[in-house]
């Protein structure tokens, strides 16, 4: 019976160290593409990323707009 204790209590702390560690080394501070945009998602250290954002269904050698919703 105290095996079966300690493997449960080994088993919580585990999971809360690995949610702790995946929310520690999560990219919470970055940029995020929502609706064809860049979108600041906390405090990125990195710039605005330069490149167009979202799926681009046609190139013709000039980017002018980006079909995100399959509707322009």
């Amino acid at each position: 019976m105290k095996k079966f204790i300690a493997l449960v209590v080994f088993l919580i702390v585990a999971g809360m160290a690995i949610l702790f560690g995946m929310r520690l080394w999560s990219g919470e501070d970055s940029w995020v593409c929502q609706s064809g945009e860049w979108v600041k998602h906390g405090n990125p250290s990195k710039a605005k990323p330069a490149g167009v954002c979202g799926e681009i269904r046609e190139f013709n050698g000039t980017i002018s707009k980006v079909d995100i919703d399959g509707v322009i």
